[in-house]
């Protein structure tokens, strides 16, 4: 039977609303993936800008850390411990006459008492073997010294300030491959703004090289734990070496650089991170007593036997922490040492030596940040996972940085390092600034994750939808 007109025209515009409806779904379909498209190059985009707003800090940083060196000249840094800065010159000259190995390495501070570095014909023969500290500010000096010669002081600085600016770098990479270029950029110019990170990055001693290794130390562990459930062996390895390069600077910052990864927010995330935390600690703890059994071993080529060696390292160790003679620490030392810490800490002019304005900001908003959870918890409301590692990794943090003037009380009562030992407190805030880009992202993801699963569902409801039409 032949097909009425009618009948044959329904069938035919039927058709073309099925072909008009796919070609519909396939504009939205591909609407969708030119909407991927434009959030890549966004995100990008992102990433550029987040990264020269960085280096639009770092650089005049850089630029007025180079200018300083230049407008000190030859003299030791005012800002950046001058007796210490005094004594690696001293010593670098005599590596300079006399190479590295002599005395077994150790330096030989024998020079003009109480004059500034000048001239190499003011030094005076006697020697003066210090044996304990590990030699390597003054080897790094020495070095300078033999690449750009004597009385080139400003020259020698390009070390430690470009070890600083590296070690920012490294930092900045590390955070960005977990919490993004945005959070990562806001973590480092929330750091650079804190006096304590830059003041003393043209000096020569070990303060420049400790405080940008906390860094990069406390930043590796929050990316390897962050991107993996386990530390490799060649993780444990890099910890265990920072923390030897740690030990060969200096002594100061041993309870920081030993147990740095109680103060990072993902050690205390889940039971297999504290697991990790603790391989962190162990090869953290391996990395700088190899350091200092390394040096033991210099004092015990210098000195006539073994059992000198030992009480001249130890005494000095115990001499730092209970005194000796008219020296001995009094019954409330505990008490005064944390008077005069907190005293140096937080009153105005410290606030411009360590902190800036940004202390009494961060105070206010760690205290308000901390209500607000708490209320939210009180209602049973749903607050991001990280919040009470997070506040547990601030608390070691403060107990970390607190540790040197708790134990070695006579050291810190006796010598005026007030200028220096509450720079430990760099890894409370950078703590806290690990806490903070932690909850960040978390709550970034959650939106990210909700984009995502939009576009998905439009681009599978869409496009089944135009695959039936299409077959039909």
């Amino acid at each position: 039977m032949a097909e009425t007109p009618s009948k044959k025209g329904t069938r035919v515009l039927r058709r073309l609303q099925k072909h008009s409806g796919a070609r519909r779904d396939t504009t939205v379909i591909s609407k969708i993936g030119t909407m991927r498209t434009l959030k890549q190059i966004v995100c990008v985009m992102i990433e550029i800008v987040a990264f020269a707003a960085f280096l639009y800090f770092l650089i005049p940083v850089a630029s007025e850390q180079f200018a300083t060196a230049h407008r000190i000249g030859n003299a030791p840094s005012g800002i950046a411990d001058a007796p210490s800065e005094f004594d690696a010159l001293t010593s670098a000259m005599h590596y300079y006459k006399n190479g590295f190995l002599k005395h077994a390495g150790l330096p030989n501070r024998a020079g003009p008492p109480g004059k500034p570095y000048d001239d190499p014909a003011d030094i005076v023969p006697v020697d003066y073997i210090y044996t304990h500290y590990p030699p390597g500010p003054n080897w790094l000096v020495g070095l300078a010294m033999k690449i750009f010669g004597p009385k080139q002081v400003p020259l020698y600085r390009i070390f430690p300030i470009s070890f600083s600016i590296a070690g920012l770098l490294i930092t900045y990479a590390l955070l960005r491959s977990v919490v993004g270029g945005i959070l990562a950029a806001a973590a480092l110019i929330t750091v650079l703004h804190f006096p304590m990170t830059t003041q003393m990055m043209h000096g020569l001693f070990f303060h420049p090289y400790a405080l940008t290794l906390v860094l990069v130390q406390m930043s590796f562990l929050f990316n390897r734990l962050g991107t993996k459930s386990r530390l490799s062996w060649r993780s444990l390895l890099l910890l265990a070496g920072m923390s030897f390069i740690q030990g060969w600077m200096s002594f100061d910052w041993a309870f920081v650089a030993m147990l740095f990864p109680l103060a990072v927010v993902s050690c205390w995330s889940s039971s297999g991170a504290r697991r990790e935390m603790l391989k962190a600690c162990i090869f953290s703890v391996m990395g700088f007593g190899f350091a200092h059994f390394l040096h033991f071993c210099q004092v015990w080529a210098l000195a006539p036997t073994f059992d000198h060696a030992f009480k001249d390292l130890f005494g000095a160790a115990k001499f730092r922490i209970v005194g000796e003679g008219d020296k001995i620490v009094p019954e409330n030392a505990t008490m005064r040492v944390l008077n005069q810490y907190i005293w140096t800490l937080f009153p105005s002019p410290s606030q411009g030596y360590y902190f800036s304005w940004l202390m009494p900001l961060v105070s206010v908003a760690l205290t308000l940040a901390v209500g607000t959870l708490q209320y939210l918890k009180s209602r049973d409301v749903s607050v991001p996972r990280l919040v009470a590692p997070g506040l547990i990794s601030v608390a070691m943090a403060i107990l970390l940085s607190l540790l040197w003037v708790l134990v070695m009380k006579n050291h810190s009562l006796e010598q005026g390092h007030w200028l220096f030992l509450p720079r430990h407190f760099i890894v409370v805030l950078f703590s806290c600034v690990l806490v903070a880009v932690s909850e960040l992202h978390t709550c970034a993801r959650m939106v990210m994750d909700l984009i995502t699963a939009t576009l998905v569902w439009c681009e599978g409801r869409f496009g089944r939808k135009a695959h039936r039409i299409a077959e039909g």
